[in-house]
């Protein structure tokens, strides 16, 4: 019977290593926050994304790419104003530092979407997906919001992420 006990001791000692090992891994990942869509009128074919993204890892994270099923094409967008004249600039990937925080707010990043496949109303939800150059992705969601509400702070999203 002493055997059994310290098998018992041994098998939880290495499922509390296994446990602590997996929340270091996972606190690592990058997390999404305060995540909207601008809405726009029902013609318009083209709206932007904004979120807050922060690399809580020891290393760079690289975006490489986006995503979302309720959209033809998304793509990263940087846009700057340069002598009075405002640009938009498709980005193939944007790096946040370890540590670091991306902000991608109205005229600075953020991601296009283009050509909805079906109409998008005020409190709709967007999935999308960030491709990282490690070859992992971050799922999340976005709300439609109208102009006077993007600024609403939501944790409530929180819960979606999910690193594959």
């Amino acid at each position: 019977m002493p055997g059994n006990n310290t098998q018992r001791i041994l098998s939880a000692t290495i499922g509390l290593c296994a446990l602590a090992a997996f929340s270091a891994i996972a606190g690592e990942v990058p997390r999404v926050s305060d995540s909207w869509v601008r809405s726009a009128p029902p013609n318009v074919k083209m709206h932007a994304a904004y979120l807050t993204l922060r690399n809580h890892a020891a290393t760079d994270v690289e975006i490489i790419g986006v995503e979302s099923p309720q959209y033809e094409r998304a793509e990263l967008h940087h846009s700057k104003t340069v002598d009075g004249v405002a640009t938009m600039i498709k980005q193939d990937q944007i790096a946040v530092q370890p540590g670091g925080l991306l902000k991608m707010v109205p005229g600075g990043f953020h991601v296009m979407l283009i050509k909805p496949k079906q109409p998008v109303r005020v409190g709709d939800k967007i999935d999308l997906k960030f491709l990282f150059s490690d070859g992992t992705a971050l799922t999340f969601d976005a709300e439609v919001r109208s102009a006077g509400k993007q600024m609403k702070h939501d944790h409530g999203s929180h819960k979606h992420h999910k690193m594959n």
